[in-house]
């Protein structure tokens, strides 16, 4: 019974904790360093008891804590392209979030685009023109791997900067292996043979 009350309050707690930060607008409110952890050993505990009061219990706890993440995160997104420092409101695992969005802008920021090439016409080579198709054609093969698109793609690039797609679901194409690993491992292609 004192395990159930203690929940309870802790339940009451989270609540609070998501109004006040719903309350703070655009500033990020500080709430306990241990929360996470709190709501993850509570979340244990839940998980542990069979009784019904405590299924709803979890469920209550979990739809509290994606809330309250869910406003934190909005918020902390926002603060990572500015140099307000608010690392002090932060709970470790939200500090931990921020410094990677945070190094991964300023990577993208600091990104150096190669130009792309133009498209002039190259000069006639004879055959040591043939001799590099081929190489590349085979170069290709060993680089390259057949996928079929399951979803429509818009336009993007590659983390290299290569332009790719527009894709549309089930068409079948070649890529870089590096390339289609991305897209087989986001759901968007399938390996084929």
């Amino acid at each position: 019974m004192k395990e159930k009350n203690l929940i309870n309050e802790f339940l009451n707690l989270l609540e609070k904790l998501s109004i006040l930060e719903r309350e703070a607008k655009d500033e990020i409110a500080e709430i306990p360093k241990d929360i996470y952890s709190n709501i993850n050993k509570y979340k244990q505990i839940l998980k542990n008891d069979i009784g019904l009061d405590s299924y709803f219990q979890l469920q209550t706890l979990e739809k509290l804590e994606k809330k309250l993440k869910l406003q934190r995160l909005k918020k902390l997104l926002l603060y990572t392209v500015s140099d307000i420092d608010i690392s002090h409101k932060l709970t470790d695992e939200e500090l931990k979030l921020y410094q990677d969005i945070k190094a991964l802008i300023n990577q993208f920021l600091e990104y150096d685009q190669k130009p792309i090439e133009d498209n002039k016409p190259k000069e006639d080579n004879g055959p040591k023109e043939v001799e590099k198709d081929k190489l590349t054609e085979v170069r290709n093969e060993v680089e390259n791997e057949t996928v079929q698109i399951l979803i429509d793609l818009e336009e993007y690039y590659s983390i290299d900067g290569k332009k790719y797609g527009p894709f549309k679901a089930g068409e079948i194409i070649k890529i870089d292996k590096n390339e289609a690993k991305w897209l087989i491992e986001s759901g968007y292609a399938k390996k084929l043979d």
